[in-house]
């Protein structure tokens, strides 16, 4: 037995406690360091940008920050952004939820064939969708619009999959006993289905949010305007004017970030909540 400073008695077991512990947090700021780098530099004076110097040794240099934003029409970048990434979002959400009820709890004529090749979709690299969809967004005329930053790349069978897992693990006596209420399928579906799996939709949506706010290759395919340009085009002209002013980089990587980072923070209990219904398989 070893005794700690306080006295009490520190069993092996509560020693490999401890260790795993201090082995997650150590984890955790191995993760989190480049983003403390990145924010370290955002703010040290341009002449000091390149020292090894972290959080101290330097004044800080708020200024960076209004610099990097006035730089280029900011807010019309980031609310391009949200339209893309919110937009994406819902209507991944809709053709998720839809679909993946239709593949769990209906029944029709070769609906796991038809399951099967749909997700048989995932094993496509995302590269190789690229052309065909901006062919088809110009077909359809949605080319440097906001529909075709939103629409072509938001129906995808990885949201379908997910949510037809959890319909599946539901109890069908659930929908049987409101069809014997009287309750149509659509209010079934509504009312009493979709509310059981909102932690699921929530982990989906807020997955989607990111993914489609930091999305490069899409936007610069899909738009042609300055009036469209998204945050991640803003950057990376900002890249071009000032890559060699590293402070002024990093603060305006901050500033595109900083939107998902607080969404993810807001998000945190339903966040928590989804990921472990989907550790539990929806149960």
């Amino acid at each position: 037995m070893i005794h700690n400073s306080n006295g009490h008695i520190l069993t092996p077991r509560r020693i490999g406690h401890v260790g795993a512990n201090l082995g997650i947090y150590f984890l955790a700021f191995l993760c989190t360091f480049p983003f403390l780098w990145m924010l370290s530099t955002a703010l040290k004076p341009e002449n000091n940008s390149l020292t090894n110097n972290f959080f101290v040794g330097f004044p800080f240099t708020w200024s960076n920050f209004s610099s990097a934003w006035s730089f280029f029409p900011f807010f019309q970048f980031m609310a391009n952004s949200a339209i893309m990434s919110v937009g994406g979002a819902v209507v991944v959400i809709v053709a998720s939820v839809t679909g993946g009820y239709a593949f769990g709890r209906l029944r029709f004529p070769g609906r796991d064939k038809i399951f099967f090749v749909y997700t048989t979709t995932l094993l496509v690299p995302v590269g190789v969708t690229i052309i065909p969809l901006f062919l088809l967004s110009r077909y359809l005329h949605l080319y440097n619009t906001y529909l075709g930053l939103v629409f072509p790349i938001s129906f995808t069978a990885f949201g379908t999959f997910l949510m037809r897992q959890f319909f599946r693990s539901l109890p069908r006596e659930l929908s049987e006993s409101a069809k014997i209420d009287g309750a149509s399928e659509l209010r079934t579906f509504l009312t009493i289905i979709v509310p059981l799996i909102r932690p699921a939709v929530a982990v989906l949506g807020v997955f989607t949010f990111v993914a489609d706010w930091s999305n490069f290759l899409w936007p610069l395919i899909e738009t042609q305007s300055s009036n469209l340009a998204t945050l991640t085009l803003g950057l990376s002209q900002f890249q071009s004017e000032f890559g060699s002013y590293t402070s002024y980089m990093m603060a305006g990587a901050i500033l595109t970030i900083l939107p998902t980072v607080v969404l993810v923070i807001l998000l945190q209990k339903y966040l928590v909540r989804g990921l472990a219904f989907t550790s539990l398989g929806g149960r």
